[in-house]
């Protein structure tokens, strides 16, 4: 190459460099006017720390701590922490002032702590409580799961030692033992207010109007009512089925009859015996009385009221009721039917016993068992006026009825396998 072609070249490579130089400080100028470059003064500071680690959840950061030696020089934060970013791990910017300079930093939020908390007892029946019961007062920096160390077993009774495990949302984790009693449900649901039913032909039978269920621990028990052997549309006698049925699978059966009946032209019809029914309780049950109180005042006002008359009809206790209810006279089918029926009105559990006869030529008798507590106990209860001294009949034992019925012609003799037994006393 000749001389002059060399530098020609030189020239031209000069001004390319010169060029770039240009282009690199236009380029600078710019981003610095975008605010794209950040001057760190740290770089130049060798007094000043990068970053300050703290602890999640402490109260505040002293701009102090940025120092490695502090002097007289007061230090400022231009922008610092808050106190929710103080509560949750990660890396925060910060500014401060010093010496008339701004430095920037990082906070760095760590949580290195384990959760704490206080155990709490359970009980429990079939299923576990949530792993989070056992635990109350948790303190830590962020959110805390509970979770089963080890999930208990619910098939035993007992009391035992349970072990959870804390874990905050940074990783740390604690366990807690606390105690699980364990209930094993062996009592079945109560029936309330089965009682033996009397329609007639084309009425519809209400099977589960007044019936009740409640259980020790299951809040809803399951009732079914089984009326398959009933044909409504036919007069008879017939069997019904109520059976209840709680979580733990403890099952209670109660049985009782429908009569289907043929309605005659003259029969009262059943709202109006049962509205006559409803008028005469409210002259009789007082507001708060228990059932037992109910059932004495049923009592009462058949022996003071009521006058024993020697015949009915007994082919409808309905219309025996309301004969009872409205002309106050009648025999012991028509102090039994017109018990029966208040008690039916105010769903106290009845079972009708009726007399098996000690002869042909005996007479019939009538009276029923009555339950407080939902059929568990049982006792005799016979409105019928008799002559002579000790015959109260308001809730009455086995052991009562017969010795009084040894001493009277075995007026209340009767087939003792069709019925509950009373208790002893």
């Amino acid at each position: 190459m000749s001389r002059k072609a060399k530098s020609k070249a030189a020239s031209t490579r000069k001004a390319l460099l010169i060029t770039c130089a240009v282009l690199v400080v236009v380029l600078i100028g710019s981003l610095a006017a975008l605010g794209l470059l950040i001057y760190n003064e740290n770089s130049n500071n060798a007094n000043v720390r990068a970053s300050v680690t703290v602890e999640a959840g402490c109260a505040a950061v002293d701009p102090l701590s940025f120092l490695y030696e502090a002097d007289d020089s007061p230090v400022a934060f231009v922008a610092g922490i808050t106190e929710q970013q103080l509560s949750a791990p990660g890396s925060y910017p910060v500014s401060f002032t010093w010496h008339k300079k701004t430095y920037n930093g990082f906070v760095k939020v760590v949580d290195t702590v384990a959760p704490t908390g206080t155990a709490v007892e359970q009980t429990a029946m079939l299923n576990p409580p949530d792993a989070a019961d056992f635990v109350t007062d948790i303190v830590d920096a962020s959110a805390v799961t509970v979770t089963y160390l080890e999930e208990p077993d619910m098939t035993m009774a007992g009391t035992y030692p349970v072990t959870v495990l804390l874990t905050d949302a940074a990783g740390n984790s604690s366990e807690l033992t606390a105690s699980l009693t364990v209930i094993v449900d062996e009592t079945a649901p109560v029936i309330y207010g089965v009682k033996s039913m009397a329609i007639y032909l084309g009425d519809a039978a209400s099977y589960r109007a007044g019936v009740t269920v409640t259980d020790d621990y299951d809040e809803n028990p399951q009732l079914t009512v089984d009326s398959s052997a009933v044909s409504l549309d036919k007069v008879g006698t017939y069997k019904v089925v109520y059976k209840a049925t709680d979580a733990s699978g403890n099952e209670t059966a109660r049985e009782t009859t429908i009569q289907v009946m043929e309605k005659k032209a003259s029969n009262a019809s059943i709202d109006t015996i049962n509205a006559e029914a409803d008028k005469l309780l409210a002259t009789i049950v007082k507001e708060g009385m228990s059932k037992k109180d109910q059932v004495k005042a049923i009592y009462n006002w058949a022996r003071t009221n009521c006058s024993y008359a020697n015949h009915s009809d007994k082919s409808d206790y309905l219309q025996g009721a309301y004969v009872m209810m409205t002309k106050r006279s009648g025999d012991c089918f028509n102090y039994y039917a017109v018990t029966k029926l208040l008690f039916d009105r105010l769903g106290i559990d009845n079972i009708d016993v009726r007399k098996v006869k000690n002869s042909t030529t005996d007479s019939d008798h009538y009276w029923s068992l009555v339950s407080l507590d939902g059929g568990v106990t049982w006792y005799h209860f016979d409105a019928t006026p008799r002559v002579g001294t000790g015959d109260d009949f308001c809730l009455v034992t086995d052991a009562f009825l017969d010795a009084y019925s040894a001493s009277h012609d075995n007026c209340h003799n009767r087939d003792k396998t069709l019925y509950p037994a009373t208790p002893a006393n």
